[in-house]
């Protein structure tokens, strides 16, 4: 197996995240590199694979919130993690041959997987709701960046309290993860 050295060329610096941070990104790295090649094919321990990276991911960036969760004090909202971590790391196993020897553009992966959105109990439950796992694979009722538009949520700024207009990481995701969700994911493009 190919082993990738970055520990001298990358710090969390060049990412702009904090050692401890830093240390989950390499080590949800370094998990995938194991098993990518070797065990992803497998579909029995997809969801165990999805399940770790999952826990693996933080929660960063908490710079947007529903109107109805702003209302809420802060320890009752509950921080969404909008990418949906388990659905993403699909995308990144299936495709493993973009991320192998790019660490960067795992980074940023790993980054949005670990973006969240402040929700209500009742909204995270909704949301929850755009996803299926059929036989251990994950699948998505609508798309990812769609899915509060879909609700009619509107996300606050937590930073000056305005409204946005568009959904705010859309920009951000792969170029290839669009293809793969309109090929992979979807269940059904009519919703």
């Amino acid at each position: 197996m190919n082993q990738v050295i970055y520990e001298d060329k990358w710090t969390q610096d060049n990412f702009g995240l904090k050692l401890g941070d830093f240390e989950f990104c390499e080590l949800a790295y370094d998990c995938l590199l194991k098993v990518c090649v070797e065990k992803w094919p497998r579909l029995t321990v997809k969801r165990g694979i999805t399940r770790q990276f999952y826990m693996l991911c933080k929660s960063l960036e908490r710079k947007y919130v529903t109107a109805e969760a702003n209302k809420l004090p802060s320890n009752k909202i509950c921080w969404d993690h909008w990418s949906s971590p388990q659905t993403m790391c699909h995308f990144i196993c299936d495709y493993w041959h973009l991320f192998e020897n790019d660490f960067p553009r795992f980074v940023k992966m790993w980054k949005l997987c670990s973006t969240v959105i402040g929700v209500t109990k009742k909204q995270n439950d909704e949301l929850k709701g755009f996803t299926k796992s059929i036989d251990g694979v994950i699948r998505v009722y609508a798309k990812i960046e769609e899915r509060y538009p879909k609700l009619g949520y509107i996300l606050l700024d937590t930073d000056t309290g305005t409204s946005v207009t568009e959904f705010p990481y859309t920009k951000d995701l792969d170029e290839d993860f669009f293809k793969y969700q309109e090929e992979v994911l979807l269940l059904d493009k009519t919703l």
